[in-house]
């Protein structure tokens, strides 16, 4: 953008005696900076309809009304800003896009594929996904999706935590980027079809059209009310929004009007870290290998193709979902692992050479030797089965009495848990 400004200055002259002095120069007021910021609006796919609102959000929440403009048939959008806000929440006020949903099982043993479809056409008069984006002088590009309405609800968490809303914004707009696999504020989502290039707008698209497929496999039995109600991807973005506005966190614990935690479902069905992960990067793939006609099936080169619509995901076997191959676990992280001691129990009393059982969950994976024991704070072996931590412990080489007993573990994002239980060694 560029500031104009225009300055007259006017300067009579004298001519011999009885000259006057010259007028003050004068300027026209400053012009109001203006910024055009464009996009499109992708839910599962791209919206045909609606309006899009920018709001004043320097202050961390819904400010000023500061632009409208229409959605057009193919998704997009373009609005002029005027003023300086440090940063903007963009709102689709209304629309219609369609969700399409796969009709497949893991137990059909067949490839998904498209004539085994419902679409639903979802239209809202009310405001449904957003983004929020810290603002600059230049023209600004802002797709509006289900995760960038989710690192809204990240942003809020963190503003109502001591951020500033810049920080928090670009720290949001980062965090989930990382899950997605490519910029969700300036990547524009395109929904997977055969003849799709392989790059990060289709990658972005095809993680979204997963969304519909579990809402029809999982959160219905009832195909018949599939896209109404809680059953669009619309109300999951919601979900996804609320869940990290409460605590940072995909946990499936949300946050209602009155700021207090809530257990989010949708169509009944709990919502769950593992959901977010696992499932919805099935989803994906059961759509993607629909569009593109089963086409994993066919050539090496047709496999590796569709399997790198998905380079965001870590490895992830799961033997009762042949159809994930090795490619359906997303890196966005919730946390540290999860760890449980199954045995000693509390206070329980250990003699000679006893054993310590326990287990180590993390959805984005633990490296070998990164799970260890503690006792009394001090490093005793570690295991080498980094999930199942069985172990046999001397406890002739300590003196009798109390002691703790830890399981620490470590995950691949660096993030740590502990699990510790009193005893008392006897011999």
């Amino acid at each position: 953008m560029r500031l104009f400004q225009l300055a007259l200055v006017v300067t009579l002259a004298t001519a011999g005696c009885g000259g006057g002095a010259s007028p003050s120069p004068q300027q026209t007021p400053s012009a109001t900076p203006q910024t055009k910021v464009s996009g499109g609006v992708f839910a599962s796919d791209t919206f045909t309809s609606g309006v899009v609102k920018a709001y004043d959000f320097s202050s961390g929440s819904k400010g000023e009304l500061l632009a409208t403009g229409a959605i057009d048939t193919t998704g997009a959008y373009q609005i002029t800003v005027s003023g300086s806000p440090s940063a903007i929440l963009i709102e689709a006020d209304s629309g219609c896009y369609n969700d399409k949903g796969i009709i497949w099982s893991s137990a059909s043993n067949n490839y998904p594929t498209v004539s085994n479809s419902i679409t639903a056409s979802v239209c809202t008069a009310l405001p449904s996904l957003s983004a929020a984006v810290p603002f600059g002088k230049s023209a600004l590009v802002v797709a509006v999706t289900p995760f960038t309405h989710a690192a809204v609800g990240l942003a809020e968490y963190e503003i109502r935590n001591g951020s500033t809303a810049a920080t928090a914004l670009n720290d949001a707009n980062t965090r989930l980027s990382q899950w997605v696999g490519a910029d969700i504020q300036t990547t524009l989502p395109t929904a997977p079809a055969r003849s799709s290039t392989v790059d990060s707008a289709t990658l972005y698209g095809s993680l979204l059209s997963g969304i519909p497929s579990w809402l029809l496999n999982v959160a219905t039995t009832a195909p018949a009310v599939f896209g109404a109600s809680e059953l669009t991807t619309l109300a999951f973005a919601d979900a996804m929004q609320s869940d990290l506005a409460q605590d940072g966190v995909l946990n499936g614990v949300g946050r209602d009007a009155n700021g207090n935690a809530v257990a989010l479902q949708i169509g009944g069905v709990a919502l769950t870290t593992t959901i977010y992960r696992h499932e919805i990067a099935l989803y994906a793939v059961v759509r993607v290998r629909a569009e593109t006609e089963g086409a994993l099936n066919s050539t090496p080169e047709e496999q590796a193709r569709i399997v790198s619509f998905l380079p965001s995901f870590v490895a992830y076997n799961d033997t009762t979902n042949p159809l994930l191959d090795a490619s359906a676990l997303v890196t966005l992280d919730e946390g540290g692992p999860v760890v449980t001691i199954g045995y000693p129990s509390p206070g329980a009393t250990l003699t000679a050479n006893q054993g310590m059982a326990g287990f180590v969950h993390d959805s984005v994976g633990i490296l070998a030797l990164n799970t260890v024991m503690l006792i009394d704070g001090v490093l005793y072996t570690p295991f080498l089965n980094q999930y199942v931590p069985n172990h046999f412990i001397n406890t002739t080489v300590f003196a009798n009495g109390t002691h703790i007993l830890t399981i620490k573990a470590t995950n691949n994002l660096g993030h740590i848990s502990t699990a510790s239980v009193t005893v008392t060694f006897f011999n």
